[in-house]
């Protein structure tokens, strides 16, 4: 019976949880640390970076 009643708190606070982050407060004018902060973009959506693999074939052997 314990053991059920840890497992239902933790389902509890999982589901609070997610709802805090999850539901769309900003759509009511409600304010809360979560939707405060700033985005902050990573690299791929900034502008990217660009990485370009260049293979140097005068070292290969012709007898492969």
């Amino acid at each position: 019976m314990k053991n059920s009643m840890t497992r239902l708190i933790i389902v509890i606070i999982l589901s609070l949880a997610s709802l805090y982050f999850a539901f769309p407060w900003y759509a009511y004018d409600i304010s809360t640390p979560a939707n405060n902060l700033p985005y902050k973009l990573g690299l791929d959506l900034q502008g990217g970076v660009e990485l370009d693999y260049k293979v140097d074939l005068a070292e290969v052997s012709k007898e492969a």
